[in-house]
This record gives structure tokens, C-alpha cells and sequence, in this order.
């Protein structure tokens, strides 16, 4: 189930563009925070990726967690 939140990720798109995420491929998101650039990364890759998300937040992480299952 996917939570609603406020957060916009900063320049989503041009990083996105930048790393060109394609199916089959594997990403860390090392800063995954509420999970905004990860699920555009999967939206991207249309769910057909490998990602690891890690944040110090316990919180964010739980968030993330949600926004992207």
C-alpha cells in the first residue's frame, strides 16, 4: 500500500535521466530518505530492477519502505 506524503524529491528527473535506469539493473540508493528517487527508478524500469535502499533514518526507512511495495 502505498502512503501518501509531502516530500518532492529535488531534481527527480534529471537524475533519473542521468543514472538511465533500465530493467535487469541493479541500483543503491544510499540516501533513499521517504523513497522518491528509488520509486521513480522502478517506475522507470516498470518494477523489472534490483534496489537496495539504505538511510540512517529507521523512520524513512519505514516510510520508504511502504511508498515502494
Amino acid at each position: 500500500m502505498k502512503e501518501q506524503c509531502d516530500h518532492i524529491p529535488v531534481m527527480r528527473n534529471q537524475v533519473l535521466d542521468w543514472i538511465a535506469p533500465k530493467p535487469g539493473g541493479r541500483y543503491l540508493d544510499a540516501t533513499v530518505g521517504l523513497g522518491g528517487h528509488a520509486a521513480g527508478l522502478m517506475e522507470r524500469t516498470v518494477g523489472q530492477a534490483w534496489l537496495l535502499g539504505l538511510d540512517r533514518d529507521v523512520q524513512a526507512l519505514r516510510r520508504a519502505q511502504a511508498q515502494l511495495t
